[in-house]
């Protein structure tokens, strides 16, 4: 090697069986470069594209205005609540198929929605011992936009009638 060579464009002959095999394992990784290149050039296609089939709704509710927010409880994935712009909120159970609803506030947005499996609520500011150790299921807390109320639901039993 000259001393102006540099040496990231200069390489060493290596002895004929290493050229060889050098050579061997050039063209194998070329052939498959020029393989991957044919896949993904057939992934871009039209007729490579796979439609999904289409599926219809296993329970529709119409609703009196646009959603305005939506929630759904992290410890039970089968429940799920929607809040409107009027003040509608419709509980939908996936498990047991039912929707059903509710308008706490009149012509009033919903803008919270918040599901809780895990807390405890207590009705009044003297809490007897047997509530603080109550610990009630499935709780929907819901906020309107101008009123000064705030809804904590019992879902077992206001939404599923239990």
């Amino acid at each position: 090697m000259a001393p102006g060579d540099d040496p990231d464009v200069v390489f060493d002959l290596l002895p004929k069986p290493y050229r060889y095999v050098a050579e061997v394992i050039e063209e194998v990784l070329e052939a498959l470069g020029d393989q991957i290149n044919e896949i993904e050039r057939k992934r871009r296609l039209e007729e490579y594209e796979v439609s999904l089939p289409m599926v219809g709704p296993s329970v529709s509710q119409a609703l009196e205005d646009e959603v305005s927010c939506v929630a759904s409880n992290p410890d039970d994935s089968n429940l799920m609540a929607l809040g409107t712009l009027l003040g509608q909120i419709l509980v939908f159970d996936g498990m047991d198929d039912y929707l059903r609803h509710t308008t706490p506030f009149r012509n009033e947005a919903v803008c919270s929605l918040t599901m809780i499996h895990s807390g405890a609520y207590c009705l009044h500011p003297n809490p007897e011992q047997e509530e603080l150790h109550t610990v009630p299921q499935d709780k929907l807390v819901v906020a309107g936009t101008a009123s000064f109320n705030i809804y904590i639901y019992d879902i077992r039993h206001e939404f599923k009638g239990l």
